[in-house]
């Protein structure tokens, strides 16, 4: 996709639309099957390393 990942605040922005206008519009692609929602994120977790820098930090306080 050209635009991919963009949020719909910044796609408002891009096309000069309301958030509520572009979302609308978003829907509509979705009923239609025009577009396939996808969701991505990354999960993290602190590792050994990450724990004792927590730590360590925690304890400063």
């Amino acid at each position: 996709a050209l635009y991919s990942g963009v949020s719909p605040f910044e796609m408002a922005d891009f096309v000069g639309l309301d958030v509520e206008e572009v979302e609308e519009i978003y829907r509509k692609l979705l009923d239609m099957d025009a577009v396939d929602k996808v969701r991505e994120r990354t999960e993290v977790s602190l590792n050994a390393h990450g724990r004792n820098l927590a730590s360590e930090a925690m304890s400063e306080q």
